[in-house]
């Protein structure tokens, strides 16, 4: 589970994936699994790196 492999709160992994997919990164597919969908634009900086 990512929880245990990041160390991150179930409900920080939720949020990451939802903002994910709110910016079509990612799809979710209900009883498939989650699926990248396209590679971030840009120099790789992420969103949290540049706060």
């Amino acid at each position: 589970m990512l929880c245990e492999e990041y160390g991150a709160a179930l409900g920080t992994i939720r949020r990451a994936i939802r903002e994910l997919k709110e910016q079509g990164l990612i799809g979710v597919v209900p009883a498939k699994g989650t699926y990248v969908l396209a590679k971030p634009q840009g120099g790789g900086e992420s969103q949290a790196e540049g706060r």
